[in-house]
């Protein structure tokens, strides 16, 4: 995962997050919980995040959705966000 903040491009560490079994009909939300930065962020602000994402149902089958996001903090509780590039399944 790559993020970019106001101008600080950040690397962060590899992030590995398991829910379980999600049956194909379900959905699950993965929440990346903290982004450390060394200057205070202040809205509004922009930041581009890009990730690559693996699963699978099979474990010698794996797959993986990569996308680039824009994200637009508008206020300290309200935020936009858009695709740049993808999502791109493989």
């Amino acid at each position: 995962m790559l993020v970019s903040l106001p101008g600080i491009p950040s690397a962060i560490p590899h992030f590995d997050t398991f829910s379980g079994v999600i049956h194909p009909a379900d959905e699950t939300t993965f929440f990346y919980p903290v982004i450390a930065t060394t200057t205070p962020i202040t809205a509004p602000s922009e930041a581009v995040v890009d990730f690559v994402v693996c699963y699978w149902a099979v474990a010698t089958e794996r797959k993986s959705m990569r996308a680039k996001v824009k994200l637009l903090l508008t206020s300290a509780t309200a935020h936009e966000w858009t695709y740049l590039d993808g999502p791109r399944y493989t």
